[in-house]
């Protein structure tokens, strides 16, 4: 029997969605991929967290892309009592928002794949490197450019 994660999501909204095809965009022109997050601990209960994140879809370069836009999700997760308290924040921000990019990056492929132009599938993310900076600056949130 495969054991069930000790972070699970209780439930999974979003909060803005706008993704607007560009009749004069080129099909060719490439698209930069900002990730913004934030993890928000319960007042209460530091094993219930809210988990917000942000991706926009922005034009990089001279060529204006063929779609534009932003898609904002939050997810309320909860950790198992068996997790260790020192760790939880890591796995929040870590699996948590990486959880929540996944329903985004779903939310894009739909709509796109709707659109007069071909489907946008975002490439897969790691937020560790994220999670260790938002250490150093000792934020709970921080913001990640993809280029392409």
């Amino acid at each position: 029997m495969i054991p069930t994660s000790p972070l699970q999501l209780n439930l999974s909204a979003f909060t803005d969605v706008r993704i607007s095809a560009q009749p004069d965009g080129d099909v060719s022109a490439k698209i930069q991929t900002k990730i913004g997050y934030n993890a928000r601990v319960h007042a209460q209960d530091n094993r219930q967290w809210q988990v917000t994140v942000r991706v926009s879809l922005d034009q990089h370069g001279q060529t204006k892309p063929v779609y534009l836009g932003s898609v904002e999700c939050i997810g309320l997760f909860s950790v198992s009592q068996e997790w260790p308290s020192g760790e939880i924040e890591k796995l929040v921000v870590v699996n948590g928002v990486g959880i929540i990019y996944g329903i985004i990056r779903e939310m894009i492929s739909n709509i796109t794949a709707r659109g007069a132009w071909p489907m946008i599938t975002l490439p897969t993310q790691s937020f560790i490197a994220a999670y260790d900076q938002s250490k150093r600056t000792k934020e709970p949130s921080a913001m990640v450019t993809v280029s392409p």
